[in-house]
């Protein structure tokens, strides 16, 4: 029996079946056969439809393996048309939400590195920020940009880069495929430049005229050139072209990704069925509830994407719970044409009439293959179990894709592997290598934050950690971990490492609180992992975090972590290991080194005990590595003063402590030092007392001589585990070398100390034989001795003297602050100066004992205030000698020297309390008698108030006192037998002075007579009569003058008028000219415009100034002056606007410093030459004091007045 075989086109065979006995077929075997041939031939005809798409998606695999070459001639032509140094695609992964840079040329070594998509827009990297734009944007940077990643940005040198990122977009026409020039109708537009403070700058270019929204666009990612000259400029011609080329190499790169590989699935599966269209949703995401491909094929392809809603996902859903195609309408379900309508509203009124899910499951994603129909439409058993076979060959192929994808990604990684163990062999000194194998972890794992914490297991802590990533609070992740219940230590405990994918739900993490790592930093995932070496050693804990959740596959849990793990381990331990190899030899260095320090310092005679003590301690600090330290010295009472800190807070540098308090008090209670790696364990709480709140770390190694405590040395550190016991043994052997230097010190000192007074005191006599000195600079000058630090080093001193009669004493002068702020201001400047005049090579004695001349000089011109010290202790009332008891009477009474202990009562220190010269001081001061010449004179006070340094007034220092005592007594005693010769002198020259003038009136007297009897013999002779007349005249005069010399004599009144000085001064000016002018002599007068007032006597003021002029003309005359003028110049005196000043001003030497002292005393001249008897300059003195005027010492032809009426504004 033959039965033909046939197809659309007509028969293409025929079945034969035979029997060796007759009748044996029937109409039944027939019907039969028939049914059996066309089985056949619809297989067949199906088998035909499944070749041709199986071929195309075989043929879209294989150009996955051109992704590379695609992306390397994609990054050459960019760099060759357009000139760049470097360039890098970064692509997205849609399955792990990361964009990764995936291929560079040379100068993109971070290829690897990947970022998450789903970072807050305030911690997303630039290249996902970029990538995430809408409207889409081009970014030029140069310089820092706090969306870089800072690993990134230092590890591979792009400070100087010049960069620039474009998107790699695509665009669906109006039908839904792949628009292929889009880019050459569309238009960049030009942002607002943004210069950057640090010299760098940005611009931007957003994309117009395309609706850059999905589905119409989609992202592959971005690709990012530049130079890195930082003197190149990217042009906005250049950012456009890089844009476009970028577009085009878009198309090509698409082709050679899985989602090419999944449309032709799509379209294969539509031809088969000979559907209307077709879609395949890949890779489902839970969280996000979006698959991560999307891909369509056919007629309207837009209105399946889940963009625009299509509402048919429930469909899915159910075929894989029921592991089989889902399909509507179907009739088994007694579901007809209007049910689709129903399920799928949305497609339904766009057309789709009949609709189809196959379940598609590669790799353990979950996905959907959509077929649709805009006719109704009836699906077979044949169409449904060929598309399924369709569908599972798909499935391979995709699986087959994905390991190729895998391959690609695992060499990149091997690329990372590989700088990380460069990083170990070539670089194990590096500070940074720890950090560099958390920005490693973070970049192969395109983590959002990786932190490791270094574990010290013999002491139970952790340091604190090397952070890489974007953090939300910065400073509270830099703390190492203190509690034993922190989740670091139960990470050490467990031993194993912990994969949560949700981390509120693993049990280890259940003991976190709210403000935790955890919460801060809103970590959905995380991965904790113990790092050991050898299966044994802990190392420390890795912590690798993720702000979305993050599903961990079988390679990153089996492979990759904890490789990465062993790095990290390995790396901590090769840090550790030079660090040890380092810090010994520094030790060994260090301490040498240290020791030639101390002896240099000690050798140093400029050098002090305090400055020996602080190069102790700056040496324990650079041997141990510490950041602060402190030099404690035990005193009686069980007190430890602070004599030497570095480090600690202004307003905390002067303290003392008790040997309870705190670990230094432990050390010095029990003679045992002190090792604390970690201030804040449990062990410490009770003892520990802060001093500096950034302490985590400290060593306290008490110095002891054979006198037991000597005091404590103490070093400290921010960072726990800071420091080891190596560090402590170094430290008690420097210490113990230390204590032999100080008490070698303390002998220098005391010779020093001893022989200090002698050079000073030679230096200040020098000083004070200056004849121009008054009393009071010269005991401003010896107290400056007292307190200088080129001195005794007093804070304070205070002069009390008795008066003549010795019964009270006053409070003369003082010396010192009177707070301490006034004292730290002080204290200040002269620091600053001391360090310019050793800068200098000056003498800092002689720099202080200036200041005092200078300050006394200021002080008697009243162009300064006096010091509120000052004043105090010459506010205080008189004290009665003999009634009043107290250190200062008694030292006077039984002139020997008395010392008031801290805190000893005493009636001296009460009144200075009360009168505000003690204020709140309890110390210990000193009062010195100054013994003279039949009885005391008064005493010395001095104290270390305000002192920054703790010094006991002892033996040495008041046998300095009293040597210092003797000489201010010397000075008093010679300053009061100066001003009695002075009055002695003074007294002499009057009464021969009155003696002269009584002789020369008499001698007038005997001329008068005679002269009277010759006006009667010459009346008739008129040549005669003349020169009588001149006789006349000079008599007359004569007897003026001896009027003036008798009032100098014996000053009287002088008669006041109201007299206009430019007059005054004019007039004077008139009776010189004759005489000027035969002398070739200029004279000129200099008054302000308004008219200068003064109340004065006339012929005084005639004879004060005609005596000035008469001096400048014998001066010019005596130096030979050539070119000779006088100019009298009037102007505002300066220490106020009612005084005016007066300068006879002519060229020539002037009057040498050595003769002002004496110049305006009677019968004295300077130069011994000419007539001069020496009258002149008192004379003038006179008149001028007389109208309450001042002639100037300092420049002798001037002179100061008090003004009538003020024409100064």
């Amino acid at each position: 029996m033959g039965v033909p075989i046939r197809r659309e086109g007509g028969p293409i065979g025929v079945l034969f079946v035979s029997s060796d006995r007759k009748a044996h077929f029937t109409t039944n075997d027939e019907y039969l056969l028939e049914t059996l041939v066309g089985q056949f031939s619809a297989g067949f005809s199906w088998g035909r439809r499944l070749i041709g798409p199986m071929d195309e998606v075989e043929e879209a695999i294989s150009r996955l393996f051109d992704l590379d070459r695609i992306l390397d001639e994609l990054c050459k032509e960019i760099k060759g048309k357009l000139g760049f140094d470097y360039v890098a695609v970064q692509l997205i992964r849609p399955v792990e939400r990361t964009l990764e840079t995936v291929w560079g040329t040379d100068g993109a070594d971070w290829v690897g590195v990947k970022h998450s998509m789903n970072a807050d827009e305030d911690l997303r990297d630039i290249q996902v920020d970029v990538a995430r734009s809408h409207p889409r944007r081009i970014e030029v940077v140069h310089g820092w940009d706090r969306r870089f990643d800072r690993w990134i940005y230092h590890r591979f040198g792009h400070e100087n880069y010049v960069r620039a990122w474009v998107p790699m977009v695509l665009v669906r026409g109006e039908s839904g495929s792949i628009d292929e020039d889009w880019w050459q109708r569309c238009h960049w537009r030009e942002g607002v430049p943004k210069p950057r403070p640090d010299g760098g700058w940005r611009f931007t270019l957003e994309l117009e005229d395309i609706e850059d929204y999905p589905p119409r666009s989609y992202l592959l990612g971005t690709v990012e050139a530049g130079y890195t000259d930082p003197q190149r400029r990217i042009t906005l011609d250049d950012a456009r072209k890089l844009a476009d080329l970028a577009s085009e190499g878009a198309l090509r790169v698409r082709k050679a990704q899985l989602p090419g590989v999944l449309e032709t699935i799509a379209e294969g599966v539509r031809r088969i069925l000979d559907a209307n269209a077709a879609s395949l949703h890949f890779a489902y995401n839970e969280d996000r509830k979006l698959f991560a491909y999307e891909v369509t094929a056919g007629k309207g392809r837009l209105r399946f994407y889940h963009h625009n809603d299509p509402g048919h996902h429930g469909l899915w859903q159910q075929a894989i719970r029921e592991e089989r195609p889902r399909f509507m309408p179907d009739e088994s379900r007694g579901e007809t044409d209007q049910d689709v309508e129903f399920l799928v509203p949305n497609l339904f009124r766009q057309g789709i009439r009949a609709i189809a899910a196959f379940p598609f499951m590669a790799d353990e994603h979950q996905s959907v293959l959509y077929v649709y129909f805009e006719t109704p439409h009836r699906f077979t058993e044949d169409e449904l179990r060929w598309v399924e076979s369709f569908v599972r060959r798909a499935e391979r192929a995709v699986r087959d894709a994905t390991r190729v994808l895998q391959s690609r990604d695992q060499a990149r990684l091997l690329v990372n592997l590989h700088e990380i163990a460069r990083s170990l062999i070539t670089d194990p000194e590096s500070p940074d290598l720890p950090r560099n194998i958390a920005g490693y972890v973070a970049s192969i794992l395109g983590a959002d934050v990786v932190t490791i914490y270094e574990y010290f297991a013999n002491e139970r802590r952790f340091t604190k950690p090397t952070v890489v990533g974007r953090l939300l609070d910065k400073e509270k992740v830099q703390v190492s971990p203190s509690s034993k219940d922190a989740i670091q230590f139960r990470v050490i405990d467990n031993s194993r490492p912990v994969y949560a994918e949700t981390v509120r739900e693993e049990a280890i993490f259940h003991r976190t609180h709210p403000g935790d790592f955890i919460d801060r930093e809103s970590i959905r995932s995380t991965i904790a992992y113990p790092l050991t070496m050898h299966s044994r050693e802990m190392m420390g804990v890795m912590f690798i975090n993720y702000r979305t959740r993050h599903q961990f596959t079988k390679d990153e849990k089996e492979i990759l972590v904890p490789t990465l793990a062993a790095s990290a381990a390995m790396a901590i331990q090769v840090a550790r290991s030079h660090r040890r190899v380092k810090r010994d030899l520094e030790r060994r260095e260090g301490w040498e080194k240290a020791s030639e320090r101390v002896d240099k310092a000690i050798a140093d005679g400029a050098a002090d005990f305090q400055r020996v003590l602080e190069v102790i301690l700056e040496e324990a600090m650079k041997i141990t590595g510490a950041t602060s330290g402190y030099f404690f010295r035990y005193r009686w009472q069980g007190i430890l003063d602070l004599v030497a800190q570095k480090g600690l807070p202004e307003g905390g540098r002067d303290f003392s402590q008790t040997l309870e308090t705190g670990i230094i008090g432990l050390a010095a209670r029990t003679l045992i030092p002190q090792f604390v790696p970690d201030v804040m364990a449990s062990e410490w709480k009770g003892i520990y007392h802060e001093i500096v709140p950034e302490t985590r770390a400290e060593i306290a190694v008490p110095l002891v001589d054979e006198a037991g405590l000597w005091g404590v040395l103490n070093v400290e550190s921010p960072e726990s585990g800071a420091f080891d016991r190596d560090d402590l043994a170094v430290l008690e052997r420097f210490a113990r070398q230390a204590m032999i230097s100080v008490h070698e010190k303390i002998l220098q000192s005391n010779l020093e100390r001893q022989a200090r007074p002698l050079h000073f005191l030679n230096v200040i006599a020098s000083r004070i034989q200056d004849p121009r000195h008054d009393s009071d600079t010269i005991l401003r000058l010896l107290l400056t001795g007292v307190t200088s630090g080129a001195g005794l080093r007093f804070s304070r001193a205070m002069l009390f003297l008795m008066d003549e009669e010795g019964k009270r004493i006053e409070g003369k002068m003082a010396i010192g602050s009177q707070s301490q702020k006034e004292a730290n201001l002080i204290w200040e400047r002269f620091a600053a100066k001391e360090n310019d005049l050793k800068d200098s090579n000056q003498n800092s004695l002689e720099f202080f004992l200036d200041e005092a001349e200078q300050f006394s000089e200021k002080l008697k011109k009243g162009e300064g205030d006096d010091s509120p010290f000052n004043q105090a202790v010459k506010g205080i009332p008189p004290i009665v000698a003999n009634k009043t008891e107290g250190a200062l009477t008694q030292c006077i009474r039984e002139d020997k020297s008395i010392v008031v202990k801290d805190g000893q009562l005493d009636p001296f220190r009460t009144l200075l309390k009360e009168n505000n010269v003690f204020a709140d001081y309890d110390g210990t001061f000193a009062c010195v008698p100054l013994i003279g010449k039949g009885r005391t004179l008064g005493a010395l006070v001095v104290d270390y108030q305000f002192l920054r340094r703790n010094w006991e007034i002892d033996a040495i220092a008041l046998r300095h006192l009293e040597v210092h005592a003797g000489m201010i007594t010397m000075a008093i005693e010679n300053s009061r037998l100066r001003d009695r010769m002075e009055k002695e002198r003074e007294a002499t020259w009057r009464y021969f002075a009155r003696q002269t003038a009584h002789s020369i009136g008499n001698r007038i007297s005997q001329i008068e007579g005679p002269i009277f009897r010759l006006q009667g013999i010459c009346e008739e002779h008129t040549e005669k009569a003349s020169l009588l007349e001149n006789l006349e005249a000079g008599v007359e005069e004569t007897k003026a003058l001896l009027t003036r010399f008798r009032d100098v004599i014996r000053p009287s009144e002088p008669q006041l008028k109201e007299i206009e000085l430019g007059a005054l001064l004019a007039s004077i000016k008139k009776e010189n000219h004759d005489r000027l002018e035969m002398e070739e002599m200029q004279l000129s007068i200099q008054t302000p415009e308004q008219p200068v007032n003064l109340m004065g006597d006339k012929h005084l003021l005639l004879d004060a100034f005609a005596e000035l002029i008469k001096n400048a003309r014998e001066a010019m005359e005596l130096e030979s002056v050539d070119k000779r003028r006088i100019i009298i110049r009037v102007s505002q005196e300066e220490v106020g606007k009612s005084h005016v000043r007066i300068d006879v001003v002519n060229p020539g030497q002037g009057v040498p410093d050595e003769l002002k002292q004496r110049i305006f005393e009677p019968f004295h001249h300077g130069h011994g030459k000419g007539e001069s008897r020496g009258l002149g300059l008192a004379i003038i003195k006179e008149s001028i004091e007389a109208h309450g005027g001042e002639p100037s010492r300092k420049q002798v032809n001037r002179v100061t007045m008090p003004a009538f009426r003020s024409v100064f504004p």
